[in-house]
């Protein structure tokens, strides 16, 4: 049985002055002289830092065969960070170096305004790949970085998102990746959305994320949306197997093919029902599918959270069917792989 699809992203004009090909993410960026190598927190590290700019790009192989369906999110075309943005990103993240140096937990304000303490560890290089292992509370999360991704903004802007996921919620994703290159299923997506030059930010599902095109990719509504994704996945999982025990399996997923809820396994049961009762677009990308629009929905109300609690009671109002149905079905259950 597939039990999760990866899924894309919008697309966006690129900036004025902007040098890139039409339609496509940009996979390179700028290593700035902001940070002197020896800050680094071993020599590895700096070896890694200072031989940058003299690797290859590293492409995504295809998707792991078996059970994830992963979902796409459409690539915005944005320029590679300058080498300012960057040496600002690196300061704003220091704590990172300072969590690699010393193995100790340390603590940062996420962007919610929220005090977080987190462990990391780094691992043995998978090949081109660096290798983490990221902990907050009782969650843990694997974190795969292709080379030429900048260490500390890569990990500090990562900690900083997966704290701001419901904590009974963070079990829903095992592994994080960052590519440098391109998702070389773009074709596939390009027709299934019917979006020509469609280029892929990131997929999700399956208890995996994936990032392609490197930093400027990564981003705070990219990757609740893809989080939404491998929610929606691990909660269906959880409501099969509920009916499962409960023996009414077969006439569940019999109503999920009259409600359009067999259209994806990376949503809860329930969710098309929910949709159709509020009668509106959460956005124009949700409508692509009724995964997309559950995991719009998902992202619009970590959204929400941050600005306070009107705007999450906005959002009730707005859409009372998915508000209820995330609360009974998503936000009160604790999600593990």
């Amino acid at each position: 049985m597939i039990t999760g699809i990866p899924q894309v992203r919008r697309i966006s004009v690129p900036a004025r002055g902007a040098v890139s090909s039409p339609g496509v993410a940009s996979v390179s960026e700028n290593f700035g002289d902001g940070l002197s190598l020896n800050a680094l927190p071993n020599q590895a590290s700096r070896q890694r830092l200072s031989s940058l700019a003299g690797l290859s790009e590293s492409l995504m192989g295809a998707p792991a065969p078996g059970h994830a369906h992963e979902e796409p999110n459409t690539a915005s075309t944005v320029n590679q960070l300058s080498p300012q943005e960057l040496d600002r990103e690196r300061r704003r993240y220091s704590h990172i170096y300072d969590s690699l140096r010393t193995g100790q937990p340390q603590t940062f304000r996420n962007s919610r305004g929220e005090q977080v303490t987190y462990a990391l560890r780094a691992n043995r290089d998978q090949g081109d790949y660096r290798n983490y292992t990221l902990q907050i509370g009782r969650n843990q999360v694997e974190v795969n970085l292709a080379n030429r991704v900048d260490e500390a903004t890569a990990l500090g802007r990562i900690s900083d998102y997966y704290s701001l996921q419901p904590e009974q919620l963070r079990g829903a994703v095992e592994t994080i990746k960052v590519e440098m290159g391109a998702n070389p299923r773009n074709s596939y997506w390009e027709k299934e959305y019917g979006m020509p030059g469609f280029q892929s930010a990131a997929v999700g599902g399956g208890g995996r994320i994936t990032v392609f095109g490197g930093l400027p990719q990564l981003k705070e509504r990219t990757f609740h949306h893809e989080f939404g994704h491998n929610i929606g996945n691990a909660v269906r999982i959880a409501q099969d197997r509920e009916s499962r025990r409960a023996g009414t399996l077969s006439s569940d997923r019999a109503l999920d093919r009259q409600t359009g809820d067999a259209d994806s396994p990376n949503l809860p049961r329930g969710h098309s029902a929910a949709r159709q009762a509020d009668g509106r677009s959460v956005t124009s990308y949700g409508d692509r599918s009724i995964a997309e629009d559950f995991a719009e929905f998902y992202e619009e109300y970590l959204l929400a959270k941050g600005r306070g609690n009107n705007a999450v009671q906005q959002l009730k109002r707005n859409f009372p069917n998915r508000f209820a149905l995330l609360e009974r079905e998503v936000l009160s259950r604790r999600l593990s792989r």
